[in-house]
């Protein structure tokens, strides 16, 4: 009888921790699910906490900012890194218009889609783009009828990293990992997804300044115009760690991308050059600090003259190269390295990113252009 007893209690004891784990399953899984409608029907103009969606992975990112997106093909489409999702004191400090993007619909009108995702090179945001109009990222992000495709295309490519990323996820497969794992079973758990970035605290990361060490502070280097003078953390040059073979290769193989993406798509495209603040402000001798590249400096000295003409290098390859694929290019530099004369176009905090009046002049070049990009 005793032995009955106790072979019920536990039996009772199983019964009770099955029935526990399998409410802790069902629990989460609708609470997956709420969280899944919650970001996918909230936006930037709904009041959604950006701290919210900036924990998660970029399908559920690119559809927050309010750009006038119809989800027809009307849209342009926009790919870039952090520039164009959005980085910098203003991203920081909560501001509306965080971004390119913002500043570009509100003086041309047009309806934008962005597609940008910060820390990734152009190879992955074709590859991120062409996937999400399939509807690889479902449920994070809905796909596209072919008809709703964006007939128009600005891509953004931003001398500071660009080239350094191509190469870095190129030799390390990173593009590859990157598309793996937002085609994995982790797209169906973004509650999963948001509560393991927040602990780490991975995206704060990439987009924060990290407090200046003695070292950085013992490189910061002086930028002058005519109406200020700053002393500045070391800054992203035109890829002063790559040489010229690799920066060549990494053209030629980014406007094939570009090239082939616009032939897949049936879409007009057009390039949009960001160049590095160094090539912006050109001081006589840049302190510079890039991105990690494996098995190379990430950091070191280059004369202004030498960054000036590693970046004229770049670009006019890129018009040659783009020419050849019958694909549009507009120059920012000159306009930008006008500007700052006169005013310091980056931020305080982030210095990598452009602030306020910087996107709003690069907004203005890329509008007063649209029509030499889509005739």
């Amino acid at each position: 009888m005793k032995q009955r007893l106790q072979a019920l209690k536990l039996s009772s004891a199983m019964i009770n921790v099955a029935l526990i784990c399998t409410s802790a399953v069902i629990g989460y899984a609708i609470s997956n699910v709420l969280f899944l409608i919650l970001i996918r029907s909230g936006n930037q103009a709904s009041g959604l906490p950006r701290s919210i969606i900036s924990h998660l992975p970029a399908p559920l990112r690119w559809g927050y900012p309010t750009i006038g997106t119809t989800g027809t093909s009307d849209d342009i489409a926009l790919l870039g890194d952090s520039y164009v999702e959005g980085a910098g004191d203003d991203y920081r400090n909560g501001t509306f218009r965080y971004a390119i993007t913002h500043h570009l619909h509100q003086q041309s009108d047009l309806p934008l889609a962005t597609f940008g995702t910060n820390g990734t090179s152009l190879t992955s945001q074709t590859q991120l783009y062409r996937r999400s109009l399939e509807g690889k990222f479902w449920p994070m992000i809905n796909g596209r009828p072919q008809s709703a495709w964006p007939k128009r295309i600005l891509a953004f490519i931003y001398e500071g990293n660009d080239f350094d990323n191509h190469v870095a996820e190129k030799e390390t497969g990173g593009a590859s990992a990157h598309l793996s794992a937002l085609q994995s079973n982790r797209k169906f758990q973004p509650l999963r997804l948001f509560l393991t970035s927040k602990l780490r605290n991975s995206h704060d990361r990439s987009t924060t300044q990290e407090a200046p060490s003695s070292t950085s502070q013992q490189r910061r280097q002086e930028v002058c115009g005519i109406n200020y003078c700053l002393r500045v953390r070391p800054m992203q040059a035109a890829s002063p760690s790559l040489n010229k073979q690799e920066i060549a290769d990494s053209i030629q193989e980014m406007v094939r991308d570009l090239e082939r993406l616009k032939t897949d798509t049936n879409a007009n495209l057009c390039v949009i050059y960001i160049p590095s603040p160094a090539t912006i402000y050109s001081p006589d001798s840049i302190n510079f600090q890039q991105d990690f590249l494996p098995g190379r400096p990430t950091q070191g000295t280059i004369s202004g003259p030498d960054n000036w003409q590693r970046s004229a290098s770049i670009r006019n390859q890129l018009i040659t190269d783009l020419q050849g694929a019958g694909i549009p290019f507009i120059d920012s530099t000159l306009p930008l390295k006008q500007k700052a004369q006169y005013h310091y176009l980056h931020g305080t905090a982030d210095q990598k990113h452009f602030n306020t009046e910087g996107n709003t002049l690069l907004a203005s070049v890329v509008s007063k252009n649209i029509s030499r990009c889509f005739p």
